[in-house]
């Protein structure tokens, strides 16, 4: 669980190509995927973290938990340069109408 999948082919994990209408609407506006990606990344950390204050008696799960909380924010401190360079906030996470509902 704590290895990466800098060493996977894309076309190992993607099943399906993305579609172009997707690209072109994800482009449309780049900086709220941007901003959600960055809030996705952020909750993975935590839940990760939260992991290891759970189960704190499981060394195997407590390893695991804390190299992914370390590549989440290693992907969560990317996304945020790109954020600062294009000049847009993070904000508050207004969290997902779907699991709210």
């Amino acid at each position: 669980m704590s290895g990466s999948f800098a060493h996977v082919e894309p076309h190992a994990v993607l099943r399906v190509a993305t579609s172009p209408a997707w690209v072109a609407h994800a482009l449309a506006d780049l900086d709220a995927i941007l901003v959600d990606h960055a809030h996705c990344e952020k909750k993975a950390a935590v839940m990760a973290l939260s992991m290891v204050n759970r189960y704190g008696e499981h060394p195997e799960l407590i390893e695991a938990m804390l190299a992914l909380a370390k590549q989440e924010l290693d992907h969560l401190t990317r996304v945020w340069e790109i954020l600062r360079a294009r000049g847009v906030a993070l904000g508050h996470d207004p969290g997902d109408p779907y699991v709210q509902a």
